[in-house]
């Protein structure tokens, strides 16, 4: 289990590595479980970063999800990669 201190440190250091800038009028639509250690490190750093974060209703809805909302940014695993697609 990762410990809070380890989470801070992965968000810290994934956001000095990640493809974005701080940006307030960036969206992001998420698709992961908040559970999953991936989504919740990716949601803090859309949070520190002032972007907008918008959950897709199901797997099933992403596509017409990215048309609603008009997202800039997207990021996933590979493993759900292989499942949505």
């Amino acid at each position: 289990m990762l410990s809070h201190r380890n989470i801070l440190s992965n968000v810290l250091n994934s956001k000095k590595t990640f493809p974005f800038e701080d940006n307030v009028n960036g969206k992001a639509l998420s698709f992961l479980p908040l559970n999953h250690i991936f989504e919740r490190m990716v949601s803090y750093i859309y949070i520190t970063s002032g972007i907008s974060i918008y959950y897709a209703e199901s797997l099933d809805t992403i596509a017409d999800n990215l048309k609603e909302v008009k997202t800039n940014i997207i990021l996933h695993c590979t493993t759900a990669a292989g499942k949505s697609v």
